[in-house]
């Protein structure tokens, strides 16, 4: 049997230490201004990385580059980019995006820059943020009765009330309709 600090340490464990078989980049929106990334990159990313611009990862000058993609069919270098902001330490694996655009979508790249070019390590889903609200905005919400009282049924069968409808389409209340409140009989 496990022992309970175990159990809840599966069932609550907070780190960042997700395995992927392959490496990838998640965009989340959190508000109208702001959204989240987080990715994962295998050994084998890093370390080609590594090899091919002869620097150590710890090293590597990475960053986050955040493109308006908003009406853009989106190549990789047709949109503009709104946001660039550096990854210090470079074992990071999230990242908050904030004061960004409502109502406009918006892709996230992990990118490195070398000797003035940009190159791309990983992307992330086009993430949609929701416009803002207006100010005092309330929900138009209607809520019908849930009991027509126009006919009295009183010792009628369900086949007979069915079949009758009142002039404005509606089906009367049902027998125990003087019983129940709505919530539980009464009597």
């Amino acid at each position: 049997m496990e022992s309970t600090n175990t159990v809840e340490h599966r069932l609550y464990n907070e780190d960042w230490n997700i395995a992927y078989q392959r490496s990838r980049m998640v965009g989340l929106p959190v508000h109208p201004t702001c959204l989240f990334a987080y990715w994962f990159m295998t050994d084998d990313h890093r370390r080609l990385c590594e090899e091919h611009w002869l620097c150590d990862w710890s090293n590597m000058p990475l960053s986050i580059c955040v493109y308006d993609v908003t009406g853009v069919w989106f190549d990789g270098h047709n949109a503009p980019l709104v946001r660039q902001e550096i990854i210090q330490p470079t074992d990071t694996t999230n990242w908050y995006i904030h004061n960004l655009v409502p109502g406009r979508h918006y892709v996230v790249d992990l990118t490195l820059e070398r000797d003035g070019e940009r190159f791309s390590l990983l992307r992330s889903n086009m993430v949609s943020l929701p416009p803002l609200a207006k100010h005092g905005a309330q929900p138009d919400l209607k809520f019908a009765s849930p009991f027509v009282t126009t006919v009295q049924t009183a010792g009628l069968r369900i086949s007979d009330i069915a079949s009758r409808q009142d002039d404005k389409g509606e089906f009367p209340i049902s027998r125990y309709a003087g019983q129940f409140d709505g919530y539980h009989l009464t009597r």
